[in-house]
């Protein structure tokens, strides 16, 4: 077995997917305990036995995810690429994150945004991934929970539309959308 990274600690939800479309597996993670949301690049097949050859950033967008239990690569538009990672945290926050790229450099943290999708706290989620479920207005969002302060494990999906519209106009941007309360009680992206 060859590491890739051991400074966090409890690597939850580790996952593979293609971030920078480079034909590569990259992998995402959330250290649960240490409260980090860590994507580690590819470096190719010479160099991947070597853990300093695998680059890796914060993707967390500045905000707090400790007690995050999972992470996977997400493709919003469905056009068949991972342009976001949604992160599932229980802890204090209990919310789902999205976390996506807007700037010149994936290995700087400062160029990565995040956002709640849940506006306050509802369960702790453990899980979630993005589809077409529905075959209506784009990808929703699939999550699971599990009990928590009187709040019961349940399985979730295509919650009312809380952020975004994906901003085709820039790969792998998305937008606020401040018109919420028109909108239909989905998440469309």
């Amino acid at each position: 077995m060859w590491k890739i990274d051991t400074l966090g600690n409890g690597a939850d939800g580790v996952h593979i997917g293609d971030i920078n479309r480079d034909g590569l597996v990259d992998v995402v993670s959330g250290w649960e305990q240490s409260g980090d949301l860590m994507l580690y690049f590819n470096p190719g097949p010479e160099l991947v036995r070597d853990e300093i050859a695998w680059s890796q950033v914060d993707i967390s967008g500045g905000l707090p995810i400790k007690g995050i239990e999972d992470a996977a690569f997400a493709d919003f538009d469905l056009d068949g690429f991972d342009d976001a990672i949604i992160s599932s945290i229980e802890g204090d926050t209990r919310s789902l994150g999205i976390h996506w790229f807007e700037g010149d450099d994936m290995l700087d943290p400062d160029d990565w945004r995040g956002v709640y999708m849940m506006p306050e706290e509802l369960a702790g989620y453990m899980k979630a991934r993005v589809a077409q479920i529905d075959g209506v207005a784009g990808a929703d969002i699939v999550a699971g929970s599990r009990s928590m302060d009187g709040v019961p494990a349940g399985v979730y999906w295509q919650w009312r539309r809380v952020w975004g519209i994906y901003d085709e106009s820039a790969h792998n941007n998305f937008q606020r959308n401040d018109m919420e309360s028109e909108l239909p009680d989905t998440v469309s992206w």
